[in-house]
């Protein structure tokens, strides 16, 4: 039910949808906190930040991050973001918290956040990402260049999901990639990625 609710867009469900949020099943919770992403429900958003900071749910920041991004609430969000990055002890919520602040531009964190990345071991790959993000156009080129030439799908697997989040964050201009690798990708799981994405009901 829930996932249709999110696939249709009906926003009237969205109070709804909520009540799922104290739901104990872990899988019935997830797919709330999808749901109101998707629905880009801002009544959402402080629910959505207390989990994001209660241990019980650590294992939930990432997917309660794309949603508050989905939902697009950037003066509500970026401060909590801000500080779960500096503490978290997760390479990959700090990935997912860089990337949010990076879209959003919020430079004050942007050397603290890079000093933490190197710190974990973080990619050249991830810094590339985070510099498209702040606004380097010219970055853009070279991930879409980077992921169309790549052949194996061990190598794809690596980057693909990380560059292809940072197309959809780009809305029409990451489009553009996004459709052009489902032509020229020379790696069929690039290709089949790019090609779900696209397929995502919240362009």
């Amino acid at each position: 039910i829930l996932y249709a609710i999110g696939s249709i867009g009906d926003k009237k469900e969205s109070k709804y949808v909520m009540g799922f949020l104290k739901d104990p099943v872990r899988s019935i919770k997830l797919s709330a906190i999808t749901v109101l992403g998707q629905l880009k429900y801002k009544a959402a958003t402080p629910e959505l930040l207390k989990l994001l900071v209660d241990e019980k749910y650590e294992s939930y920041q990432g997917t309660i991050i794309e949603a508050l991004m989905r939902i697009d609430d950037r003066d509500a969000i970026v401060e909590p973001l801000a500080t779960l990055a500096k503490e978290t002890g997760d390479k990959w919520v700090l990935m997912y918290c860089a990337a949010a602040l990076a879209y959003y531009k919020y430079d004050a964190v942007r050397p603290t956040l890079e000093k933490r990345l190197q710190k974990f071991g973080v990619g050249g790959l991830v810094f590339d990402v985070l510099a498209y993000l702040y606004g380097d156009t010219a970055k853009g080129n070279e991930l879409y260049n980077k992921l169309r030439d790549v052949k194996l799908p061990r190598a794809a697997g690596s980057m693909t999901d990380i560059i292809l989040r940072a197309f959809e964050l780009k809305g029409e201009e990451g489009k553009k990639y996004m459709e052009s690798l489902v032509k020229e990708a020379k790696s069929s799981y690039v290709s089949y990625s790019a090609k779900s994405y696209l397929e995502r009901e919240d362009w």
